[in-house]
């Protein structure tokens, strides 16, 4: 009972929190199914600065790129307009110390920190870690020692920021990852999606609106960053901001402590117009941030390239019209692995390669000015970027004609695309088969399961027009291929969990569907109707 009652109070009092954040990442993390006219005008941006930093998100939490792979995908990526990295680690840094049981079991290591951060700066990159500060610590807080940290027990997402030790926590992972990265201009403490704030009796007792609660924590941390690291600038995400009132968000405190980056995946950005404005009053500085993949479905296979694109044109347009380039400071381009720590894989990165470079691309072209005329320029450098032999063009990517022309190209990650088209046509074989045993036929439902009772001539029909025992011999070994595949970019784990995810489920319910043919076609004799239940139903 003291758990329910417990679970009510959690409600009553995050409801208002949970329901504003919810309602924008479900407009904004979700793409939206409409998408522009491809047959829209270009606008010409009249001025963008050339020093805005073009940016590419890692997302090291979900599938982590083998190095050797990273190693030959940065090259293109400078080439296409990439003049700066962002990497949120999590649980892929080599934490050390009293925060070891921070670093997943296979992280990488500081020497492979430092070569990766050598080869970016090689090519003229710079590098920006990132580094949870507030919510989406669920890779600290999910843990039993950082537990009694947690705005709610029951949640291990947010930090409660008036915990004495949660400053320390955060103010030591920052300290590590920094040792890293002394020379970078910029470091992204996060903050975003804090869906629980406020609630607990610590943060309750200091008789704080949220807001404040929120500025407070915040500004504490980018004071203690300004005294160790004075010539770094804290980056934060700009969600938890959104729904103060107008007058809260010109005044706030944060202006002079944080540059926000303003985050929204969708084909058109109009929804954050409004804050747009207000932060382009209150801040000096903005960020900006569309996405390349990670911005579907939580299970997405592949990034919708038309969206995408969709997408950075509306955030480019956004900043011309309301003549605020001078404002911002950059565009990041993030790649989401997971939708949190707790979520399975979404989008891979080797499959995104061409939504990253025709994004990179675009971006470049139009931060320069460029005329509409040169869109034609920009899908053949994009076409070239991919080593195609032919035209491909941004609208076919999600067809089936589109699909075919990019795996006649060579780019890195070309064989995993394949891969991945088989494995989506097999899934709708499955899924097929499933709905025509369950919805439609009428001889290999669970009731003739239970009760062994059937005809066997139905049976071996429906077995041999779905082509049962075919499929899962084309699973078996496309599992093979993914798994060895995926080895390669990324390393054994990833490609096990994702095989475990998404393979085999498939071949899982096939095999069940053999054994249960298997039974039912091994009876020689039925019983009378009616058939005997032992459910009670019936009276």
């Amino acid at each position: 009972m003291r758990f329910i009652k417990r679970h009510l109070w959690v409600i009553i009092f995050s409801v208002t929190i949970i329901a504003g954040i919810w309602e924008i990442r479900t407009m904004m993390r979700k793409e939206k199914t409409s998408l522009p006219s491809a047959k829209k005008s270009e606008f010409v941006p009249a001025e963008f600065p050339n020093k805005m930093l073009l940016t590419v998100h890692l997302d090291l939490k979900g599938a982590p790129p083998n190095f050797l792979y990273l190693k030959t995908l940065l090259p293109k990526m400078a080439a296409a307009g990439c003049d700066s990295l962002l990497i949120e680690y999590e649980d892929m840094f080599p934490y050390k110390g009293k925060l070891t049981n921070l670093s997943a079991t296979n992280h990488y290591s500081p020497a492979q920190i430092r070569e990766m951060i050598g080869w970016a700066h090689d090519l003229g990159m710079q590098v920006i870690p990132l580094v949870q500060s507030f919510g989406h610590l669920e890779s600290a807080l999910k843990l039993k020692e950082w537990a009694h940290l947690r705005e709610l027990y029951e949640y291990p997402s947010e930090i409660c920021p008036s915990h004495p030790d949660s400053f320390s926590l955060v103010t030591e992972m920052i300290s590590q990852v920094m040792r890293f990265h002394r020379n970078s201009p910029y470091l992204h403490i996060g903050c975003d999606e804090v869906f629980h704030l406020n609630l607990c009796p610590k943060c309750r007792e200091r008789a704080l609106s949220s807001r404040a609660l929120f500025e407070d924590h915040v500004i504490r941390l980018a004071k203690w960053l300004k005294e160790r690291y004075p010539e770094v600038q804290p980056i934060i995400w700009d969600d938890m901001m959104r729904k103060w009132p107008a007058e809260d968000i010109i005044n706030t405190r944060l202006a002079a402590h944080v540059v926000p980056m303003v985050w929204d995946y969708t084909s058109d950005v109009k929804y954050v117009q409004r804050v747009w404005w207000l932060y382009a009053k209150a801040f000096p500085k903005i960020w900006v941030a569309g996405a390349f993949k990670g911005a579907g479905e939580p299970r997405s296979d592949f990034p919708h390239i038309e969206r995408r694109l969709a997408n950075q044109r509306s955030w480019l347009e956004l900043i011309h019209t309301s003549k605020t380039s001078h404002k911002v400071s950059g565009l990041a381009l993030t790649g989401w692995s997971r939708f949190d720590h707790f979520a399975v894989l979404c989008e891979l990165l080797p499959v995104a390669i061409p939504s990253l470079l025709l994004n990179l691309l675009y971006v470049k072209a139009h931060l320069g000015g460029e005329a509409p005329q040169k869109q034609r320029m920009i899908y053949r450098e994009w076409q070239d970027s991919l080593g195609c032999p032919g035209r491909i063009i941004p609208e076919n990517m999600n067809t089936i004609e589109g699909r075919d022309d990019l795996m006649d190209c060579i780019w890195p990650g070309v064989d995993l695309y394949k891969s991945l088209v088989a494995y989506r046509e097999l899934k709708n074989e499955v899924k097929k088969t499933e709905h025509i045993i369950s919805e439609r036929q009428g001889y290999l439902t669970r009731y003739n399961a239970m009760h062994n009772f059937t005809n066997p001539k139905r049976v071996v029909e429906i077995v041999i027009e779905r082509g049962v025992q075919s499929t899962l011999r084309q699973l078996e070994k496309l599992k093979e291929d993914i798994y060895r595949q995926l080895v390669w970019y990324t390393d054994d784990f990833t490609a096990k969990e994702w095989v475990e995810d998404r393979v085999l489920p498939l071949t899982s319910s096939l095999m069940s569907l053999n054994a249960l043919t298997d039974a039912l076609l091994a009876r020689r004799d039925w019983p009378r109707r009616p058939l005997e239940t032992n459910i009670p139903l019936y009276g």
